[in-house]
């Protein structure tokens, strides 16, 4: 799939060829999308650190790009790529408008 961008969705709104990576047995939460340009070193670990063994499964497709297929919580996840792809240099603030 050409992106550009890390995408998260919740399982059942995924499209329909990322879903058919995962055995229909089961019943995912979400689902990540990660372009090869943006794999990392570091990617594993921030998205499968805040899971249980055996909660989140990692495809790899043909031109490179990642696949994760979840049944943890989607918020741990989000913290985790937040995490890793942003510095912290670039956290959003909040700030009232005059």
């Amino acid at each position: 799939m050409k992106s550009d961008r890390l995408m998260i969705w919740r399982f059942p709104s995924a499209p329909d060829t990322l879903k058919a990576l995962h055995p229909a047995s089961e019943s995912p939460e979400w689902l990540v999308l990660i372009p090869r340009p943006l794999n990392g070193p570091d990617l594993d670990q921030a998205i499968l650190q805040r899971s249980d063994p055996g909660q989140v499964t990692r495809y790899e497709l043909p031109d490179g790009d990642i696949v994760y297929v979840g049944t943890s919580k989607i918020d741990g996840l989000s913290q985790g790529v937040v995490a890793l792809t942003r510095p912290s240099a670039m956290a959003a603030t909040n700030s009232k408008r005059k």
